[in-house]
């Protein structure tokens, strides 16, 4: 019995995994790269702010614009927005692509404790697909 299990359901799951989960990473790597890209930029737009707050006691009213202007980062994004009040601080990226997936998508990254931890997921009017955030540091927890 053990050995029909091995011999019939471990090629069954392997298989199955190979038709419905491989084929999605990779006929999406480019729009997974382009989110990356995204997603490291605005990592270290983070560290930026993190940095305000550690001097000012609290985040900026407005995003710094010096740190918005890298060229690359707008060839993949078409609008950042940042907010916050006190401690608290969330940044909506939004992509630019020709690809469909995502083509005006938006990713959230928000802090509640100073920019201590920053987290990120999906979300805004026309969130990401959830499953190209899979390998990112976006853990998206929001069902």
């Amino acid at each position: 019995m053990k050995y029909i299990v091995i011999i019939v359901i471990l090629p069954i799951i392997i298989l199955a995994y190979f038709v419905f989960f491989q084929p999605f990473a990779i006929l999406y790597n480019d729009e997974k790269l382009e989110i990356n890209y995204v997603l490291n930029y605005t990592i270290q737009l983070t560290k930026v702010l993190n940095a305000h707050y550690d001097e000012h006691g609290k985040f900026p009213s407005n995003l710094p614009k010096s740190n918005l202007g890298e060229e690359a980062f707008w060839k993949y994004t078409c609008r950042v927005e940042g907010q916050g009040i006190g401690s608290e601080y969330t940044i909506t990226a939004t992509l630019k692509s020709q690809r469909e997936m995502v083509k005006n998508k938006t990713l959230l990254f928000w802090t509640t404790d100073g920019g201590k931890k920053w987290e990120c997921r999906s979300g805004g009017d026309n969130p990401i697909d959830r499953r190209l955030l899979a390998s990112t540091p976006c853990k998206d927890n929001s069902e």
